[in-house]
């Protein structure tokens, strides 16, 4: 049996030109770009350390007599580069990939070939892990980026388009529970269909472009 794989890309983007934007009520409203937090290089060695820490446990308890190779990184590689870096990565260790236009990549393999498989996504994902600076909680300017964006540009994209929205909490409550459990109100909750949800995906990116600087 052949099992495949389909990773969605981190983040979806829209360039958000002018630095406001009309809220549903079609009064301007300010939208302020974040500021992403700083790292040194050795924090985010540090943070890099410790997420291969985590790839490597999840592989040895799945495959506890597997030979785990020795690998060194090569670099950090940003969210968009994510597709094409591990397509190739797979493809030159033996499982051809294929990266797609949504951001994601596709491949397979063999049940027979698991643990194979296994060592090679251990091997790309540690040779190749993404920039860690992308992998820490968001900050307030974050947070209230994204809320700003899914009431003033997200919602009214999806109420033109002909789909319901369902009314927005205020800003504090949003991040209050953006900071505790990642949020419970998102705009897309009544987008259904697959092919429908790709094709809005590009009318009306569910997250703004700029979050991290």
């Amino acid at each position: 049996m052949k099992k495949l794989m389909n990773t969605a890309a981190l983040v979806a983007a829209v360039l958000l030109t002018s630095g406001c934007a009309q809220t549903p009520g079609g009064q301007a409203g300010p939208i302020t770009l974040p500021t992403m937090d700083s790292f040194t290089n050795a924090e985010l060695a540090a943070l890099a350390a410790q997420d291969q820490a985590r790839t490597l446990q999840d592989l040895v308890g799945e495959f506890p007599d597997a030979i785990v190779p020795a690998v060194e990184r090569a670099r950090f590689i940003e969210p968009e580069e994510i597709a094409t870096v591990m397509a190739a990565c797979y493809t030159d260790h033996g499982f051809p990939s294929v990266a797609s236009a949504d951001g994601g990549w596709s491949g397979g393999h063999l049940d027979s070939d698991a643990e194979d498989f296994a060592l090679v996504s251990y091997t790309c994902r540690t040779r190749f892990p993404t920039n860690p600076a992308y992998s820490v909680p968001l900050n307030d300017s974050q947070i209230t980026y994204i809320y700003d964006y899914q009431t003033q540009v997200l919602t009214p994209c999806l109420e033109d388009a002909g789909y319901a929205v369902d009314t927005p909490p205020s800003r504090e409550d949003f991040l209050a529970r953006y900071r505790s459990d990642g949020g419970s109100w998102f705009p897309y909750e009544h987008v259904t269909g697959s092919d429908l949800a790709i094709s809005i995906n590009v009318q009306c990116p569910q997250m703004p472009d700029h979050l991290y600087g």
